[in-house]
């Protein structure tokens, strides 16, 4: 990000953090810094299905932006994981 602007610098690359396994989604991710720690929030799965909802809110962690976040198991956000906190 421009530090001036905030905004993304124009020779910016996205690169994903997060991702679930194929048929799902993730959506609303928000990060957060704690005691040197990031965590990135995220809601996942299918809502609106009534009793096959599979909604839920997770969370990975990680030291740097460039660094992958991983689940309390060790699992990288990236690869489906994210541990379960709603």
């Amino acid at each position: 990000l421009d530090p001036a602007t905030g905004k993304p610098r124009a020779d910016a690359v996205p690169r994903p953090i997060a991702a679930r396994p194929k048929g799902t989604a993730i959506e609303a991710p928000f990060l957060t810094e704690r005691d040197g720690w990031i965590y990135c929030f995220a809601a996942a799965d299918f809502c609106c299905r009534g009793a096959r909802s599979t909604y839920k809110t997770i969370v990975g962690r990680s030291r740097s932006l460039d660094s992958p976040f991983v689940d309390r198991d060790g699992v990288r956000m990236l690869d489906g994981g994210g541990s379960v906190v709603a």
